[in-house]
């Protein structure tokens, strides 16, 4: 595969904080606190925020972000902590950014976890080892190793509504024992492009939660299970909202035989019969068993610029 490198990560950082200022307020995000830049720290390199007294929680980053001990004032130490990692909400997207697009380049798809374990399981792979430098220049090495000193080329794109999104169904789901509020993982099962830009990887998980099921929103009936489908994120981090439309409706039931169709908004996620709608009236067709690995096929709801990497 080559790869053109015309961008660097500068530029991608750049681009996506153009994306979060394009949100509908059309202003920059207010300015954070210390704590608040705290938490994001702790939630973007270990997934969820650490608890406990700060002063030993900056210095448990410092030790990974810097390679040392800070120097000043607490307020001084977490803006240093903040500004090595980007200096804003774009650099948490970019650093984020980056490893997707190694794991991506490494293994195929991309794989779950804090980005610290992502990062780690990627030097692992490729040099036997993690490293023990600062983080800064432990995801500065990974990029140029995966993708070249100069970065990929990186660029909004659109992805356009009705573009197919394959998925997998990772937690499994039966009409009797269902019940509103469980969490349900789907996961994106191949590469979705943007002509030869890649936009949502394979590998993206994200959960969603079952709900009572509404009425069909083709058929006269309720549908036997049902899930308020939560957006899947982007490359970018950017979210894509997904939904059944026609022609997903089709291909799912081509692919596996299961007939799926929106309820009574476009958020629900409707499983209405295995087979088609007239087989839903026989004896017996009332329970619906999905099982961990069935594949569906849904539909993004509308347009979206994300910033996609060119990979072909």
């Amino acid at each position: 595969m080559k790869y053109t490198r015309t961008l660097t990560a500068t530029a991608i950082a750049v681009m996506l904080l153009a994306l979060i200022l394009s949100a509908p307020c059309l202003s920059a995000p207010p300015p954070m606190s210390s704590t608040e830049m705290l938490t994001t720290l702790e939630k973007t390199l270990y997934g969820n925020p650490v608890e406990g007294a700060i002063i030993p929680r900056v210095a448990a980053l410092e030790a990974v972000i810097l390679g040392k001990a800070g120097e000043g004032t607490l307020t001084e130490r977490v803006s240093r902590l903040w500004d090595q990692l980007g200096g804003g909400r774009e650099g948490v997207l970019s650093l984020d950014y980056k490893i997707k697009l190694a794991q991506w380049i490494v293994n195929g798809k991309i794989k779950q976890g804090s980005l610290m374990e992502r990062l780690a399981a990627l030097e692992d792979v490729l040099f036997g080892y993690v490293s023990k430098e600062s983080l800064p220049a432990r995801i500065e090495r990974m990029v140029e190793i995966t993708t070249g000193i100069d970065g990929v080329d990186a660029a909004y794109a659109k992805l356009a509504a009705g573009t197919a999104v394959k998925v997998v169904i990772r937690t499994g789901m039966k009409s009797s024992s269902t019940r509103p509020g469980d969490k349900v993982v789907l996961e994106v099962s191949e590469d979705v492009y943007i002509g030869d830009r890649l936009a949502i990887p394979s590998g993206t998980q994200w959960t969603s939660e079952a709900a009572d099921p509404t009425k069909s929103g083709r058929y006269d009936l309720k549908n036997l299970l049902e899930l308020i489908l939560e957006p899947v994120l982007a490359i970018d981090g950017t979210p894509v909202r997904l939904y059944v439309d026609d022609n997903a409706a089709t291909a799912t039931q081509i692919l596996t035989g299961l007939l799926i169709c929106q309820g009574d908004r476009p958020e629900r996620l409707g499983f209405f019969a295995l087979g088609t709608a007239v087989d839903r009236l026989l004896p017996g067709s009332k329970n619906l068993d999905i099982i961990n690995g069935t594949k569906i096929i849904l539909s993004v709801r509308e347009d979206v610029s994300v910033v996609s990497a060119k990979v072909k």
